[in-house]
């Protein structure tokens, strides 16, 4: 289960990660991943990942706000919208996206029901 964006995406420098290739990309490597806005602050985690038909990851349901798993509210973005680093010397991921937490908060809820 691969991403079907392969195009690489614009480097995000961190201390102790580097970019991570799209393609290698697995929904088991994924979800569960911290996600962090442009200032490093922790700002959810991914609790799911969409794939199409042909088995291609295309969104990725982030668990945005709450406190210790309450009132958290799923959103959907495209995986172009995600920066994804791997850390140097170990296996941790890290997610990046350009928006604020209020702002992922503002997008629509998104739902698995019809």
């Amino acid at each position: 289960m691969k991403s079907d964006d392969a195009e690489p995406r614009l480097a995000t420098e961190r201390d102790g990660y580097t970019n991570y290739d799209p393609s290698k990309l697995t929904t088991e490597m994924v979800t569960g991943a911290a996600v962090y806005d442009q200032n490093d602050e922790h700002i959810g985690e991914v609790s799911k990942l969409l794939l199409n038909d042909a088995g291609e990851i295309t969104q990725a349901v982030i668990d945005v706000g709450g406190f210790i798993g309450l009132g958290e509210k799923p959103v959907a973005l495209a995986m172009s919208e995600l920066n994804i680093l791997r850390e140097t010397d170990g296996d941790d991921l890290r997610v990046y996206v350009d928006q604020t937490k209020e702002t992922l908060e503002a997008l629509p809820e998104w739902s698995d029901k019809g």
